[in-house]
């Protein structure tokens, strides 16, 4: 069942605890501003609410281990940081992303009420906001999430943050991925529930998961700047549930996840080779080669 919930009423209702104003504002100012890439392109911290939810329930669950699909900049990923040097000083946070950790990359922030941009790799920009007691935390994965999760040992999981592919597989990826890797009892969180084009969370929590086990979808775009813009007609939000690993596999199918897994690896694994290109060929990006051998077939 989907449950539906303002920010400030889960707040309340679940005693979360949100972080110091001065300081999450900090983070706000310095990681959360990016430019729209529909509406009117404006630079804006639009659902910067996210931060706050994720603060709180860090702190609130006392996860032992974190893991993050979806880096981006790395305001999220500081927002657990802070909560978990709180509640659990070795505690960890795994954060994958394909954007590498010291790769320079377009970056909008907010200084004395002016915004501002520049070139900064992600490693810069944490040492400038973030203090060591928050980054000894973090352990950054480049790479994408299939490929990394099957090269790499992560013990076992209590928490998971979704906002990596938003496309429906690689959401339903993720997801299966943090069932396999959670612990008996652990928690996840998908960004994005949104009804978009090329964006899959709701697909995934509509039709597969709120229809056999409770989600809470928490809304966090107090401005409504996305039905203000035509953007959607949904709500749009957070979605958030309490897993049960042995019943959610039970329940999903062991084959099934297992199958679904090793085909999205093999999809992956042609998207890494066509992005690896692209970056070395620049324009074959525009050319669909599905399309080109059919055309000549």
């Amino acid at each position: 069942m989907l449950r539906i919930f303002e920010l400030d009423e889960y707040i309340k209702k679940n005693q979360i605890e949100i972080p110091k104003n001065d300081e999450f504002e900090k983070l706000v100012n310095n990681l959360a501003y990016f430019q729209n890439a529909e509406g009117n392109n404006e630079i804006t911290n639009l659902n910067y609410e996210r931060g706050l939810l994720l603060y709180g329930l860090i702190k609130k669950y006392h996860p032992t281990n974190v893991l993050e699909f979806g880096t981006a900049k790395g305001f999220s990923t500081l927002c657990m940081a802070w909560a978990m040097s709180e509640v659990n000083d070795k505690g960890n946070i795994f954060t994958i992303d394909y954007i590498g950790y010291d790769q320079k990359i377009l970056h909008h922030y907010k200084k004395s009420d002016q915004i501002h941009k520049k070139i900064a790799t992600r490693e810069n920009l944490w040492q400038d906001v973030a203090p060591s007691s928050w980054l000894k935390n973090v352990k950054v994965l480049t790479g994408y999430g299939a490929n990394v999760v099957s090269k790499n040992k992560f013990p076992k999981i209590q928490f998971f943050y979704i906002d990596a592919a938003h496309f429906y597989e690689g959401v339903k990826n993720d997801f299966f991925l943090s069932l396999t890797l959670s612990d008996s009892k652990s928690y996840i969180l998908f960004d994005d529930y949104i009804e978009r084009p090329f964006y899959g969370v709701k697909k995934l929590i509509d039709n597969e998961i709120a229809c056999k086990f409770n989600v809470d979808l928490i809304k966090i775009d107090k401005s409504n700047y996305f039905m203000n813009n035509g953007i959607t007609k949904s709500q749009y939000g957070m979605c958030f549930l309490e897993v049960n690993k042995n019943e959610m596999i039970e329940t999903f199918g062991s084959e099934n996840v297992r199958s679904y897994l090793k085909k999205f690896q093999r999809y992956e694994k042609r998207l890494r080779y066509r992005n690896n290109l692209n970056r070395k060929i620049p324009f074959l990006k525009k050319i669909r080669f599905s399309k080109l051998l059919k055309s000549r077939s």
